[in-house]
């Protein structure tokens, strides 16, 4: 497991690591979830690794825009734990 401060970081520890998913907030310094994402699918090695958005208010807009990119989730920041295990479960079998 790693974690990053923002969309940068999170970029730089992709380039030696490929996780089986990923979990990042949309609201991030520096850049956005949608912005990742972006970077994230233009190289083959993270094309087909789920990533879930946590984020309070996604708007139809903004979920269209990172369904675009494929294999993208969401999960409102006041989901439980259980929850959020539920759904990585899910995403993992």
């Amino acid at each position: 497991m790693s974690f990053s401060q923002n969309g940068f970081e999170a970029l730089s520890i992709l380039t030696e690591k490929k996780p089986s998913v990923i979990i990042s907030y949309h609201n991030m310094p520096l850049m956005s979830g949608v912005q990742l994402v972006s970077s994230l699918r233009e190289k083959d090695r993270h094309k087909s690794i789920p990533v879930i958005i946590l984020n309070d208010e996604i708007t139809n807009e903004l979920k269209n825009k990172y369904e675009t990119f494929g294999r993208t989730f969401f999960i409102d920041t006041s989901t439980t734990i259980d929850e959020i295990t539920i759904k990585l479960i899910e995403l993992l079998n």
